[in-house]
């Protein structure tokens, strides 16, 4: 515990203490948010906070845990990621390469450290399922949770405090599965919370694209590395119940793009948080009711825990179906 507590604090720290030097630089070097169509912030704002975040994680870490064969598959593949955001920050990549690059770092972790999806635990009534598919669908896990984490890094404090809640979650859940993966959820946790100092109001700094690809990748090779370790029969939908409201956001934009005939890249201001200050809700509130929903949403699964999968699943299906029939009661009553 002694350990745990450390890496929180030495990872808390060394984040909020290297925000400002990077603040300067970014100010120096014009390495600036620019506010467009879709922004919420008026002001041009520092674009580098992911990379105070990964190095602060990393070093409490990988002082106060162990590196195991899975964690150091983990650290590796979100190498790549990491670099891969701090690349599109600096000059913009396009979306054919982003999606090799994380292919790669996926590829790393399905196939290289063997953590994928064995089995349903009887969700629509599948157990065991082939190999192939459980790589074929950790890939698409993998690659959603990443970019949907990466899109609903909209408003000050709203990725950062989702992820914190999630990995601090996750942190608790492997304490007695897994005490490596433990301290990096922990180290993780610490790390957003010295960022969020800087960000959760009237940001000074946003973590960009290196912050948010490479903290959505991580969050996905956790919750698979939960399914594969825990004994839980309802691990997966706990796994998704943590990690959920980025992912409902997500696939509500998408549906709703689709349905109006464009494309479901094309960039809008339709998430959540857009639809929330759109009623009048301050950046603070709209904060505060989104990690509220996202701490029902996880309360509620972990609660009904012990009840069979199917009926487990229905009941986070009718929460979640409860949270996106409001937000488009929200968004329609807007424009009445």
């Amino acid at each position: 515990m002694l350990d745990t507590l450390f890496a929180i604090v030495w990872s808390f720290l060394l984040a909020a203490f290297a925000i400002p030097s990077i603040i300067h630089v970014a100010y120096r070097r014009k390495l600036l948010d620019q506010p467009n169509l879709r922004s919420i912030h008026t002001n041009v704002t520092p674009r580098l906070g992911g990379i105070a975040i990964f190095a602060a994680f990393l070093s409490g870490f990988l002082i106060f845990g162990e590196v195991d064969f899975y964690t150091q598959k983990v650290l590796a593949a979100s190498m790549l990621v990491f670099f891969l955001g701090v690349q599109d920050d600096l000059m913009s990549i396009s979306p054919f390469k982003k999606v090799v690059v994380q292919v790669l770092a996926a590829g790393i972790i399905v196939m290289v450290g063997e953590i994928y999806i064995r089995s349903f635990s009887g969700i629509f009534f599948i157990y065991e399922i082939p190999i192939w598919l459980g790589m074929l669908i950790s890939f698409i896990v993998i690659i959603a949770i990443t970019n949907a984490v990466n899109l609903i890094d909209g408003m000050d404090g709203l990725a950062g405090s989702l992820l914190s809640f999630s990995f601090f979650v996750f942190g608790l859940l492997f304490i007695t599965i897994n005490s490596s993966v433990s301290i990096l959820c922990f180290s993780i946790f610490g790390a957003v919370g010295g960022f969020l100092r800087f960000n959760i109001t009237s940001a000074r700094i946003f973590m960009g694209d290196n912050g948010s690809l490479v903290l959505g990748f991580l969050l996905a090779t956790v919750a698979l590395l939960y399914i594969y370790y825990s004994r839980e029969p309802n691990a997966p939908i706990i796994a998704l119940s943590i990690v959920g409201l980025p992912i409902l956001d997500t696939f509500r934009v998408f549906i709703s793009r689709i349905l109006n005939g464009k494309s479901p890249f094309r960039p809008d201001k339709n998430h959540i948080h857009h639809v929330l200050l759109d009623k009048g809700l301050v950046q603070p509130t709209a904060l505060f009711v989104l990690v509220i929903v996202q701490v029902i949403l996880f309360s509620v699964v972990f609660y009904f825990r012990e009840l069979s999968p199917n009926v487990l699943f229905g009941i986070w299906g009718i929460s979640s179906l409860f949270i996106l029939t409001a937000v488009e009661y929200l968004k329609r009553a807007k424009h009445a």
